[in-house]
């Protein structure tokens, strides 16, 4: 009886750390995916505005919300439906810092301090428990 209520504790314990991480999430990503917009802001291009201004950066999932916790970047809407020809087309010439691959190229470059984002914000999280 003794191994079963230590097993459970130690459970328990392990949800409300889960728990706790979900919490922090939707911030966290944030603070992770911004410097990806702004770079990626950089290099859209920007001939008529509004492919640059279709862009957004989207977190959702707080707790006690039905959805997990997620972000997102994406660009394109009604007015810049070819958001995905100018991402992909490569042989477009683009004056520079913009350029196709605007997005994709932005979070190869932040993938660093995207990653180092979420381990010091999940390390905080988890020293102020």
């Amino acid at each position: 009886m003794e191994a079963r209520e230590s097993m459970a504790e130690v459970i328990k314990n392990y949800a409300d750390l889960i728990k706790h991480l979900k919490g922090v999430t939707p911030e966290a990503l944030r603070n992770a995916l911004e410097p990806v917009f702004d770079k990626s802001q950089e290099y859209v291009p920007h001939k008529t505005g509004a492919l640059k201004a279709s862009g957004e950066l989207e977190v959702h999932g707080a707790m006690g919300s039905a959805y997990e916790p997620e972000g997102s970047i994406t660009y394109g809407n009604s007015e810049a439906w070819y958001a995905a020809l100018v991402h992909e087309y490569v042989w477009l010439n683009h004056q520079p810092p913009t350029r196709a691959k605007y997005l994709q190229s932005a979070l190869e470059e932040e993938m660093d301090s995207f990653l180092s984002s979420l381990a010091v914000d999940y390390a905080m999280a988890l020293g102020g428990r």
